[in-house]
């Protein structure tokens, strides 16, 4: 594996275990086995680092995005398995998002990464917003649902149950939003008619 390859792996790791404020090149360095300059040559700054986490991130989501909208038979479906990335994210329960860790700490991050943050999580809430317009078009998901609203509380719940499942190391946390959040969405048909 390359170098900067390393380098991105590890520091994407510790963002998602102690956040970008709790590590430094030195840290990197040990594990990869090189000097800090060495770093430094591949990613000058910390926030250089940082911006090829989160470019490297929003990659991934995408390819796995366009797999989801090649692939789910259902608006439902698209929905369930697009919240099945945070799960995979959180692995093990060692890990969050890095995109949150990120905004966690973004005060003191440079205003490209955190511009890569907020675009991330927009775009999230814009596929989750065109996902529910898809359903109530066919009739799968409640036609009072506001897209924009359905799109923020996805991406924001996703979030927050992933944080809440590392508090109490409970996978099921995550679980049950999901299964929440995809039954709240979902119209139920009555005699014919749906019903909201």
């Amino acid at each position: 594996m390359a170098t900067s390859a390393q380098i991105i792996d590890i520091g994407q790791e510790y963002i998602q275990k102690v956040g970008f404020h709790a590590f430094s090149y030195r840290d990197i360095a040990k594990r990869v086995g090189i000097r800090t300059a060495s770093i430094h040559y591949h990613f000058p700054t910390k926030a250089d680092l940082a911006m090829a986490i989160v470019e490297r991130v929003r990659e991934a989501t995408s390819a796995a995005i366009a797999d989801i909208d090649a692939s789910a038979r259902s608006a439902g479906e698209r929905l369930r398995r697009y919240c099945g990335l945070f799960l995979r994210t959180w692995g093990q329960g060692d890990r969050l998002c890095p995109m949150c860790m990120l905004a966690m700490g973004q005060d003191a991050i440079p205003e490209e990464v955190r511009s890569g943050v907020r675009d991330f999580w927009q775009s999230g809430e814009s596929w989750v917003a065109q996902t529910v317009r898809d359903g109530q078009a066919s009739g799968e998901f409640r036609p009072d649902l506001d897209p924009r609203t359905v799109g923020r509380t996805f991406v924001a719940a996703m979030e927050g149950a992933m944080v809440a499942a590392r508090a109490f190391t409970d996978r099921t946390r995550i679980e049950d939003v999901i299964d929440h959040l995809i039954d709240s969405v979902t119209a139920r048909r009555t005699g014919g008619a749906t019903a909201v």
